[in-house]
């Protein structure tokens, strides 16, 4: 008995998009996480003071050529972020509004039925569980890597703005335990990767080709457990005589001496038959053939189990004798097509990737450390986040005992410290809009209201550390020494007294109430690692936005050159 080619429609257009621009993105967002990663590793799985595995060895970093490339990490983690967060938004709704939740979502049998799966994957089981569109593992697999989804959205903003999403932080468990839970869920999609992958290999070419095209293509003998309507109703342009042997093919496996009778009343019907255009569907709209009720069965056909009126299944895609070069040649046209614009959108994709990442650093600015593209995303991220969050959120604060102890506080480089300072000799030089500069000493800076604020210093590195300080606030420095009209411009300049290392800080972060000239830390005078005898102390920024050893100040509408920005970090640098 000839073979029939079925066409099993499997997937739509749409979630085969999502699918498709989630997978690259996906990945893009491990490596980009994984640079930043490297800034502060310090994740391992320990017992009992013997480390087992550590997250991750340096061999590891110098294979994928990962180390010291922190900001750019960062550059391309802030911009691929939209696109993951937009295309899963766009996944979950099409998921909701389609109905295709239906073959997704667990069940109450999901995972009794996913155990035995996975016996029949493991070759422990030889039967499997009913199965529909996705197996019971498959459900759970696929919903679970939405939830993940989410978790990392949620975890990744409590990370990326811990000041002003300090709520989020705190449900995620503060700001250590939502990176941690970070980590463990990038490690959770690479596992799914591989598993994914492996899968895949071992569906098969079906399977895969499925995911590209929509259709599976199923090859079975006529009738094996298709009810004659399903069958009859898919033969293309059917004659009566040939929707009569179609009718005669038993709705389950016929005995033995029933099949050479089927498979000849088949044949002959076809071959009295002109050709006809091929369907790949059965209209849903047609009329039933005549054949269901004016027909006789063939002789020797074995007798259908159910009278004509009783009520007829669903109609199933169609069944296509083999060899039927029409039907064959518009599947292979299907296949092609698809298959050819899938080639094509990912060439492009490709060929935007190239773009980007070859993309030239931005011209000379106060910014011109990053790839255009990149700073740009960089700056439209700064404006969205300071048009939703309130410039003047306060940071949490801590008793000054949760402080560590002066000769542990932590720090990162010596940048801007070359060179030794006579903390006597040393003079402040603020630059006034009267052309003339405004020159201060420690002494006189300490008249000032002394504030203290004990808080978690964040580094761009990824550490954190509660420590204190003391000092004056930038805003009484302001007011005391008559600086108001220099204060309305847009930005401030701090730089070290030769100029070698230098930041910009927008006016709203600069007057902020918590932002501090600090002299001391934890009652101590500064030590010159830390800036002495005065350096720049403002919450709610990174680290990098921290400035030690101040030897001037500027005001300007225009950005000021900053040293960090200018490595491709970004000039904004808010939490």
């Amino acid at each position: 008995m000839p073979k029939t080619t079925r066409i099993k429609e499997k997937h739509p257009l749409a979630i085969r998009w999502f699918h498709w621009v989630n997978f690259p993105i996906l990945f893009l967002m491990i490596w980009s996480g994984l640079l930043i990663y490297w800034g502060n590793d310090v994740y391992s799985i320990t017992l009992f003071g013997h480390t087992y595995v550590r997250f991750f060895p340096e061999w590891i970093y110098r294979l994928l050529h990962i180390p010291f490339r922190l900001a750019e990490g960062m550059a391309f983690h802030f911009l691929f972020m939209w696109v993951f967060f937009i295309n899963g938004l766009l996944y979950v709704l099409y998921t909701a509004f389609s109905g295709e939740w239906r073959e997704l979502l667990p069940n109450r049998h999901s995972f009794r039925e996913a155990w035995a799966v996975l016996l029949h994957d493991l070759h422990l089981r030889h039967s499997l569980p009913p199965q529909g569109k996705f197996n019971a593992a498959q459900r759970i697999a696929y919903s679970g890597i939405i939830v993940m989804g989410l978790g990392s959205i949620l975890t990744g903003l409590a990370i990326y703005k811990p000041v002003q999403l300090y709520w989020l932080c705190w449900l995620c468990g503060g700001y250590h335990v939502a990176r941690i839970i970070h980590f463990i869920l990038t490690l959770g999609y690479c596992v799914f990767f591989v598993v994914h992958v492996v899968q895949v290999i071992l569906a098969g070419w079906n399977n895969f080709r499925a995911m590209v095209v929509g259709f599976e293509v199923v090859r079975e003998k006529p009738g094996a457990g298709v009810a004659p309507a399903a069958l009859s109703d898919g033969v293309a342009g059917a004659s009566p005589a040939a929707a009569a042997a179609a009718d005669a093919l038993p709705a389950s496996p016929a005995p033995p001496d029933a099949a050479p009778a089927n498979a000849n009343a088949l044949a002959a019907a076809h071959a009295a038959t002109p050709p006809a255009p091929p369907v790949t569907e059965p209209s849903a709209s047609a009329a039933p053939p005549a054949a269901h009720t004016a027909t006789p069965p063939v002789s020797g056909a074995a007798t259908p189990s159910a009278p004509h009126d009783a009520p007829l299944p669903a109609p199933r895609p169609a069944f296509i004798p083999e060899g039927f070069s029409v039907q064959d040649s518009a599947l292979r046209r299907r296949a092609f097509l698809s298959f050819g614009v899938f080639a094509g959108v990912g060439l492009a994709g490709f060929g935007l990737w190239k773009w980007l990442y070859d993309a030239p650093m931005e011209t000379p600015s106060a910014t011109k450390g990053a790839r255009g593209p990149l700073r740009a995303v960089l700056n439209t991220n700064e404006r969205i986040f300071r048009g939703i969050f309130s410039n003047g959120h306060p940071v949490r604060t801590y008793p000054k005992s949760e402080a560590v102890h002066p000769n542990r506080v932590r720090f990162t480089g010596n940048f801007g410290l070359s060179g030794t300072i006579d903390p006597a000799q040393w003079r402040l030089e603020v630059q006034r809009l009267s052309g003339t500069p405004l020159a201060i000493g420690i002494d006189e800076l300490k008249t000032l209201p002394r504030t203290e604020i004990t808080y978690m210093f964040k580094c761009i590195e990824g550490w954190d550390q509660v420590s204190n300080w003391a000092g004056v606030r930038f805003s009484d420095f302001v007011a005391h020494f008559g600086l108001e009209r220099e204060a309305a411009l847009d930005y401030i300049g701090f730089s070290t007294p030769d100029d070698a290392y230098y930041v910009g800080i927008d006016r709203a972060s600069a007057l902020h109430p918590q932002t501090l000239l600090a002299y001391e830390m934890k009652g101590r005078p500064l030590t010159m690692p830390h800036g002495a005898p005065l350096r720049l102390i403002i919450p709610v920024k990174y680290g990098i936005k921290n400035l030690k050893r101040i030897g001037h100040i500027k005001f300007s509408n225009q950005r000021p050159a900053d040293y960090w920005a200018e490595q491709g970090y970004d000039y904004y640098a808010g939490l």
